[in-house]
């Protein structure tokens, strides 16, 4: 145990001085002791590191949150792609009052949204409904879908598209940081 009752074995070894406060001996021998906690404190505090005590390298990429959460998209992204080449799932949300149905599906390749205008019904509450069946379609699905019917009205995008401008997005997020992090220096 050092002065004050504080462990040397966060601070520097002995006999060093503390160029950075100026300090030599018994008042350096404190201020390694301070500077050490300071950095440890603000460390645990994820804050950035007291300048002349302690230099924290920077998290590498592959430990931010933002990379993962952005794996995990593309991952799910690709899964529902191959699932919708096989398969068409869709949930449908009735509002017989307001006289609509909005459904959302995933079909041939691509994502989709519509709604239609139904005949009013002796319903009074919303209800949904979900269906799945199996079907065969192409890969690759055209890129945007605008259908404009006489009762059906929706938008539609592919896949592929889809992942396309996530990655272009989440790769400038993660290119940002980078650069950010180059900027601010060791």
């Amino acid at each position: 145990m050092g002065a004050g009752g504080v462990s040397h074995a966060l601070a520097m070894p002995r006999g060093r001085s503390f160029p950075a406060a100026g300090l030599v001996g018994a008042e350096g021998e404190v201020a390694r002791c301070a500077c050490a906690l300071t950095g440890l404190w603000l460390s645990w505090r994820g804050a950035a590191s007291h300048g002349a005590c302690l230099m924290m390298t920077p998290r590498p990429m592959h430990r931010w949150k933002s990379f993962w959460l952005g794996v995990i998209v593309v991952v799910f992204l690709g899964w529902a792609w191959v699932r919708s080449v096989q398969h068409r799932d869709a949930v449908t949300f009735y509002f017989p009052n307001a006289g609509h149905e909005l459904t959302l599906a995933s079909r041939a390749g691509a994502f989709r949204l519509a709604w239609n205008e139904l005949p009013p019904s002796g319903v009074t509450w919303p209800a949904f409904t979900t269906s799945s069946r199996p079907t065969t379609a192409q890969w690759f699905a055209d890129a945007a879908d605008i259908f404009n019917g006489s009762s059906v009205r929706g938008v539609g995008m592919s896949y592929w598209l889809g992942i396309l401008l996530f990655l272009g997005l989440w790769l400038e997020l993660l290119f940002w940081r980078v650069r950010r992090r180059r900027r601010a220096g060791p």
